[in-house]
Formats: structure tokens, sequence, C-alpha cells
């Protein structure tokens, strides 16, 4: 059995990571496919950090937004809800890996 301070910890995640995708969910459309995604800017970073998705068991979503919430850099979170069941495909199929440098480019370049 699961602690219940564990179990708690889970849930607290699982909400600040729903609660930022309603607010903050973007989508990045080109190829004939949609990545969607979650971008924090920090006035005055030169530094990005991306959080590629695992596959998860059940439903595709975001991974450690609250984790690395105290650092002061732009973030992005990527949300691998592709393939079977929406379970995700690792962001390596050919037109949606060309749909994540595209947006990572544009990130870099400074676009919003």
């Amino acid at each position: 059995m699961i602690p219940l301070k564990t179990r708690y910890q889970h849930f607290k995640n699982r909400v600040h990571a729903r609660w930022n995708a309603i607010l903050h969910e973007k989508i990045h459309s080109e190829f004939g496919v949609r990545v969607k995604y979650m971008f924090f800017k920090n006035a005055g970073s030169d530094t990005l950090i991306v959080s590629f998705p695992a596959c998860a068991p059940n439903a595709a979503r975001y991974n450690y937004v609250r984790a690395l919430s105290a650092y002061n850099c732009d973030k992005m979170f990527l949300l691998d809800d592709f393939g079977t069941n929406h379970q995700g495909c690792y962001l390596v199929e050919d037109r949606v890996e060309k749909c994540v440098k595209s947006l990572l480019c544009s990130k870099l370049t400074g676009g919003v």
C-alpha cells in the first residue's frame, strides 16, 4: 500500500499540472500535426529548460511541472498525446518530430 503522504504528493502534483495546463496550454501546428505544450517565460533569462514527456500507461500528461517551478529560467513542457490511445510515441514519428523541432527553434529565436 502506498503511504498517505506519497498519495497526497502525487495528487498535489497532478492538480498543479492540470491547473497549469488549463491556464497555459498552447498548440503549435505544422506539417499536419498539432503539438500541445506549455511555455513559461522568465524575464531576462537566457536559458530554456525543455521537459520531454515520458509515455504514460493511461493518458498523456505533462511531466515535472511542479519540480521545475523553482528554477528562474524559461521552461517548456511538451505533451506527447500521439499514438495508440493517446499514450505517446516519444515524439519521434517523422511529422511530429519536425513539428517539435520547429516549435523549439521558434522559442530559441524569441518567438512566443
